[in-house]
């Protein structure tokens, strides 16, 4: 019975964790839209300045604390730029991006705290407590929305017209960086494929020199031996000839002299097919 107690004493409780509170809608081109969001190898690469000054701007024309660049993958977002905020990704689960990636025009998020999707958010019950959000999306020229560019707030608010448009120009500037650094990266790969092809073909073509060489070479020994056996048959068809008897000798002759001539002639055809020897580049 004391075992039992014991035994039951040592069993450790188990706490089954709680499914996310925060779902997120899944693009319809999700399959693809990761596929063109990776062919554009920017995920986690350093700062670059003409992504942040970009932010920078959208910031200053919207007249907001913080703005993004803003990457949504296939389990975060994460931040090629970014004004006003430290962290460099957060999940997507909790995304307002993951929202704006789901439409084309501008997604607009006047008081989070009054916008049931979000008012439970972490990124709005505590730090950076965001109330104002917009986000207009980074359209492929495939028309996949790998991301946003977005500018947001602590307080409550609405954005003018002029700023409305003016976030919409600058997110097609983002979009035409990353087409720029593609066109970049897939060039200089395209080159550096190219030397190594170009790199390839020249170690053939030297392979094929020394291997037509060594031809040349191997035809020249065999065309100098014919001509010596064929030597070796001529002065032994003169014996041939000398200590033949009458009626076998002529024929003797005609034969052998036959086989010498044949010989001569294999030899100077490939003596004509070698060419003259000369050393492999």
């Amino acid at each position: 019975m004391n075992r039992k107690n014991n035994a039951t004493k040592q069993r450790l409780a188990i706490h089954w964790k709680k499914p996310a509170r925060f779902k997120v809608p899944i693009p319809r081109d999700e399959p693809e839209r990761l596929v063109a969001l990776h062919h554009y190898k920017i995920l986690d690469t350093p700062p670059e300045e003409d992504f942040d000054n970009i932010a920078a701007l959208a910031a200053h024309v919207c007249g907001t604390p913080i703005a993004l660049v803003s990457l949504v993958d296939s389990d975060r977002q994460w931040f090629k730029a970014r004004v006003g905020l430290s962290v460099a990704e957060t999940s997507r689960d909790i995304a307002f991006c993951a929202y704006a990636i789901m439409q084309r025009g501008l997604f607009v998020v006047p008081d989070a705290t009054k916008d049931r999707r979000f008012e439970d958010n972490p990124l709005v019950e505590a730090e950076p407590k965001i109330r104002f959000y917009a986000g207009a999306p980074l359209v492929t020229p495939d028309d996949h929305a790998i991301g946003t560019l977005c500018v947001l707030d602590r307080v409550p608010r609405q954005l003018k017209a002029a700023q409305t448009e003016a976030l919409r120009a600058l997110s097609r500037q983002v979009m035409n960086q990353l087409e720029m650094r593609r066109k970049i990266y897939d060039l200089r790969h395209e080159l550096l494929a190219r030397g190594q092809h170009e790199r390839s073909l020249r170690r053939q073509v030297r392979l094929a020199h020394a291997t037509c060489h060594g031809q040349r070479q191997l035809l020249h020994k065999a065309a100098h031996r014919l001509q010596t056996g064929a030597s070796v048959i001529a002065t032994l068809s003169q014996r041939v000839g000398v200590g033949a008897s009458h009626d076998e000798g002529p024929e003797t002759l005609r034969v052998t002299k036959a086989a010498l001539r044949s010989l001569q002639a294999l030899a100077r055809e490939m003596k004509q097919h070698a060419g003259k020897p000369h050393a492999p580049r």
